[in-house]
């Protein structure tokens, strides 16, 4: 018994190793389907990623032929509506003046008067002092 012992480890007994050999068998099965399912949405995962940039670079091309914008894109007032509110509130943003349009109601603005002289600049710091 005694080599028995020494072949067995930090084991007590063949029985305590049988039940540790196992618990042990029971993890990597556990482990094992982890890693299928893991894999399989991985491939799910490359899938869905090839089909959007396919679709992506089918988007690209066609926006770059004028005949299917012209045919597809600009007919649709929902997406020239769009471009155009983007594009306003670029402009807004960059701190261009308001320009009129439907949902913000402010007109263009004019640029601040400047004095030709000093006796414009003299009636402008008035007119600003007294208000």
């Amino acid at each position: 018994m005694n080599e028995l012992s020494r072949r067995i480890g930090k084991f007590d007994s063949p029985e305590s190793l049988l039940k540790a050999y196992e618990r042990l068998e029971a993890e990597f099965s556990k482990r094992c389907q982890k890693l299928k399912e893991f894999e399989k949405e991985n491939g799910q995962l490359k899938s869905d990623l090839n089909d959007n940039q396919r679709y992506d670079k089918y988007a690209v091309t066609a926006l770059a032929n004028e005949g299917f914008v012209a045919a597809n894109v600009l007919p649709r007032e929902d997406i020239r509506r769009k471009v155009i509110d983007d594009y306003l509130t670029a402009l807004t943003r960059e701190g261009s003046a308001y320009v009129l349009r439907s949902d913000t109601g402010k007109s263009a603005l004019t640029p601040p008067a400047k004095p030709g002289s000093l006796a414009e600049a003299k009636r402008l710091a008035e007119m600003i002092i007294n208000s």
